[in-house]
């Protein structure tokens, strides 16, 4: 009687997401879903949600390894292979989606995504330098500096050096907050500055400076804290 109570209700669950798509369901409920196709015939829901109150959060579990959720939550060699497979798999998407180093990234709806692509999956702090042509295409984006999760020691030489490497006209600085603030920190406007200087008197221009958390983001411009007119 209970297995076919939640046979029904995986039913009721792969149903909604074929009728309304996957972006109504809640962090647990997708977790109880992806669940389904290595814990057969069990109730996913309670484990779900005892996996997630474990990790805090989905990105922390999808950062983590497998001997670490398998200790952490005491679930099967499959689910927690499972599990790790869902990062890997978002970054070969996202590099086969902006394989083409021509994009225009004009649109700061456009370098948004493109920030988002790069950082979404990160469960350290990354600070990244996106590299622009004259016509605002993208050049090559380059990791300048991975930290622990609440901070990174960029060397803003570093990101000087890569620029004229790259033959830059401008650049967009981008970098993570895995914690999942959106705010910007004194310690972030005093960094963005400090390579707004560095680079203009090698004449590049610093067009924006975009925050990733939980999917979500912050823009140096959207702020007033970058302004183009006078950069």
């Amino acid at each position: 009687m209970t297995d076919n109570l939640h046979k029904g209700h995986r039913e009721r669950m792969k149903n909604r997401i074929i009728e309304h798509g996957p972006k109504n369901l809640a962090d647990h409920e997708l977790l109880e879903v992806l669940l389904y196709y290595s814990v057969p015939m069990k109730d996913t829901n309670g484990l779900a949600h005892r996996i997630l109150n474990e990790f805090g959060s989905l990105s922390n579990l999808l950062g983590a390894d497998i001997p670490t959720i398998i200790k952490r939550t005491n679930v099967s060699k499959n689910t927690a292979v499972l599990i790790t497979l869902i990062p890997e798999f978002m970054d070969r998407y996202n590099a086969e989606r902006w394989s083409d180093n021509k994009i225009d990234l004009s649109s700061s709806k456009t370098a948004v995504e493109y920030a988002k692509s790069i950082l979404n999956t990160k469960t350290k702090e990354c600070f990244y330098a996106i590299f622009l042509d004259a016509g605002n295409k993208l050049i090559k984006s380059e990791l300048i500096s991975e930290g622990v999760v609440n901070g990174v020691l960029v060397n803003v030489r570093g990101v000087t050096e890569k620029a004229l490497k790259n033959n830059a006209v401008s650049v967009i600085l981008a970098h993570n907050h895995p914690g999942g603030s959106l705010i910007a920190s004194a310690e972030d406007v005093g960094l963005t500055q400090t390579i707004i200087h560095a680079l203009r008197f090698v004449e590049i221009n610093v067009l924006d400076h975009i925050i990733v958390a939980n999917n979500d983001y912050v823009s140096f411009v959207e702020l007033g804290l970058i302004n183009n007119d006078n950069n």
